[in-house]
């Protein structure tokens, strides 16, 4: 409630409820989850209908943690432990886990393209064996480091795909 606060003195109209049963009845130029989708039981359902809810040219934001993040992965693969957390990536309220790629495809499948999906929240891991295997993998570092990616998605028109989109 402390965000909607500080919300409702920078923008027109700031709606708390439970989507899409409260979402108003209106279109909107942007729609963002931040740190939402991974917590919905069918976010594929949530990301159609959220299209009869933007203006021509409207856009939807994301942010999703990244389950491929080394601080996942190394315990799996050393330790076969996947250890829920109060908070984070392994957050025990999240229903769902994306990497990259599987970001791309939740969009892509339910008819959205993917203007931009940036790396955010990059971690550095402390000195040893991580690091330098991360060293090695070069650009593709970047995957095991982000702990979230950002989605910048529109509606799906016949244009190319931009190049940050694609890899």
């Amino acid at each position: 409630m402390e965000a909607a606060t500080v919300a409702r003195a920078r923008l027109d109209r700031v709606v708390i409820g439970r989507f899409p049963a409260d979402a108003p009845d209106r279109l909107f130029d942007c729609i963002v989850f931040n740190d939402v989708l991974e917590h919905l039981e069918d976010p594929w359902s949530v990301l159609k209908h959220v299209k009869s809810l933007l203006s021509p040219g409207g856009c939807v934001v994301a942010s999703l943690p990244n389950i491929r993040h080394f601080s996942v992965l190394v315990p799996l693969v050393l330790k076969g432990r996947w250890t829920y957390r109060d908070v984070g990536i392994l957050d025990r309220t999240h229903l769902r886990f994306f990497t990259r790629s599987t970001m791309v495809e939740l969009f892509e499948s339910t008819g959205w393209r993917v203007d931009r999906i940036d790396p955010s929240r990059m971690s550095q891991p402390e000195e040893g064996e991580v690091p330098r295997m991360l060293t090695l993998l070069g650009r593709r570092a970047e995957e095991f480091r982000a702990k979230n990616y950002v989605v910048v998605a529109s509606q799906l028109s016949d244009g190319p795909r931009p190049p940050s989109a694609r890899r």
